[in-house]
């Protein structure tokens, strides 16, 4: 079922309005138990999809202060910033530490600030950090 409040891109013929890609399964006929689809209007994303409410912008501050500490470091150690570099096993730890700073309350307050999960409580959050 499609909430009211969402309208879809699709034709009452079930085709697309030509900006989803070909390659996508045709959602209608998909045989779903424990999913709700819904079309998000286009130019919404900023508004209506969490990653995007808030929750990059916190992972992305995260990593800056990891690699300021790490800019910091070589300073006070007395090397060249310029020509020090970061290595793929340093930004993937930069990454993990990142993700992993994130609270399940910024992750909670960006779905809730998107109004597509109609969870209200504490409990839904202890409940929703179990999945």
């Amino acid at each position: 079922m499609i909430p009211n409040r969402i309208k879809s891109t699709h034709s009452r013929s079930g085709r697309s309005s030509g900006r989803s890609s070909r390659n996508q399964p045709d959602i209608f006929q998909l045989q779903l138990t424990h999913v709700e689809v819904a079309f998000l209007p286009p130019n919404t994303t900023s508004h209506l999809q969490p990653l995007d409410v808030g929750i990059i912008a916190s992972f992305k501050n995260y990593y800056k202060r990891n690699y300021c500490h790490h800019v910091l470091e070589l300073f006070e150690d007395g090397k060249d910033i310029n020509k020090e570099k970061i290595n793929v096993k340093k930004a993937i730890n930069y990454v993990s530490n990142a993700w992993n700073h994130v609270t399940k309350e910024t992750i909670w307050n960006c779905w809730k600030k998107t109004g597509i999960l109609p969870l209200s409580t504490n409990e839904d959050i202890d409940n929703a950090s179990q999945v």
